[in-house]
């Protein structure tokens, strides 16, 4: 800070000036703040809102890119069948192959003999397998069981069996789960 201002005492060469006019003279000290300091305040308060929003926008985009390559794993986490289900249509599969053990020429049930879902928890509950009696509260519904004779011996040497999955919408992968004697396979609907 500076200060400008009128000083009688550059004066003193010249003739003396009414004492009043004097007095008011000396009075007129005024303060005047630096130029520096006055455009300090302004662009310090913008840098900082600019360095703050470029923060804020980063962080913004590297939560949209995050969230780009992470939702879709988690939607097709979401609808993929539970692995509780897929054990307990792994130990049905278990069941009807010691089932086939048992059997005369380990030949798999007939059509007729897994024709519902009533008569599929008769033939795995007695061989192993603990469905309820409910398809709605077991999470599955079965869709088909076909049993194969391919060389029309009357012994059933393979079969096919489908179950939807209803809490996984259409589209999506293991809506459906297909099972052979060689394992599951999880389809679309």
């Amino acid at each position: 800070m500076h200060t400008v201002g009128r000083d009688s005492s550059t004066r003193e060469g010249r003739k003396k000036m009414h004492p009043s006019r004097e007095a008011s003279d000396q009075a007129e000290t005024v303060t005047v703040p630096e130029p520096s300091d006055m455009m300090q305040s302004k662009p310090r308060r913008q840098s900082w809102v600019r360095r703050h929003l470029g923060e804020l926008v980063g962080t913004i985009i590297i939560f949209g890119a995050l969230c780009m390559v992470v939702l879709p794993d988690f939607i097709a986490y979401r609808h993929r069948p539970p692995s509780p289900l897929v054990g307990l249509i792994e130990s049905v599969r278990a069941a009807i192959a010691a089932y086939a053990a048992d059997s005369v020429g380990n030949s798999f049930p007939s059509d007729s003999d897994i024709s519902n879902y009533a008569a599929l928890v008769t033939i795995v509950n007695a061989n192993g397998a603990t469905l309820t009696m409910s398809e709605a509260a077991q999470g599955f519904t079965l869709r088909r069981y076909t049993a194969i004779d391919a060389d029309q011996d009357g012994i059933y040497g393979d079969y096919t069996m489908s179950f939807q999955i209803p809490s996984i919408p259409a589209g999506k992968l293991g809506s459906v789960i297909f099972v052979t004697p060689a394992g599951l396979q999880k389809l679309k609907r």
